[in-house]
């Protein structure tokens, strides 16, 4: 991964880390660099040099949130409207030794409590069990468990969206309205 330095931040350190204080807030334009070390520290779920240009655009010019534990910045998503009731979770990532400690949750849970009312579906897409991920440990399989724990549902498998090698699956989930 040229260009990109990779940091596995010190999340996994030790469980009282993670057990601590956390704190999220919108994103800003000086967390730009932090989440892209995020996303650097995650080289199999952004593998793909043009998902990561798309997402370090995505930081630096959609509206997001953060999530810090002990200070620091360990998670991100970004998000845009679509129509008037939905919002999309474009990009979402959370720091390689953070993961599984809450701190995506508390992301979408933020997410859910600021969206405007009139919001009634969260939509997110992600790598579908159609792509297999042969020896992965720590692959999309957890992240469509996190996401179905999280209250999203599959609803669609769009195929060819991405590419021959990657297909997606789109999840919903429905808001109180």
């Amino acid at each position: 991964m040229a260009g990109w330095r990779v940091d596995r931040g010190r999340c996994s350190d030790t469980a009282d880390r993670l057990a601590g204080e956390r704190s999220v807030r919108p994103l800003r334009a000086d967390d730009a660099a932090v989440c892209d070390t995020i996303v650097a520290s995650l080289p199999h779920h952004f593998g793909e040099a043009g998902g990561r240009a798309d997402c370090a655009r995505a930081v630096r010019s959609q509206a997001g949130l953060v999530v810090s534990t002990g200070g620091e910045v360990a998670g991100f998503l970004t998000w845009r409207a679509w129509y008037g009731t939905s919002v999309e979770i474009t990009w979402m990532a959370v720091r390689a030794g953070c993961r599984r400690s809450g701190l995506g949750t508390a992301l979408i849970q933020s997410l859910v409590a600021s969206v405007p009312p009139e919001t009634r579906y969260l939509v997110v897409t992600t790598l579908s069990a159609a792509s297999p991920e042969p020896g992965v440990s720590d692959g999309y399989a957890g992240t469509r468990i996190f996401y179905r724990r999280s209250g999203f549902e599959p609803i669609w498998e769009p195929a060819g969206w991405w590419n021959e090698r990657n297909q997606a699956v789109v999840m919903v989930r429905a808001l109180p309205g």
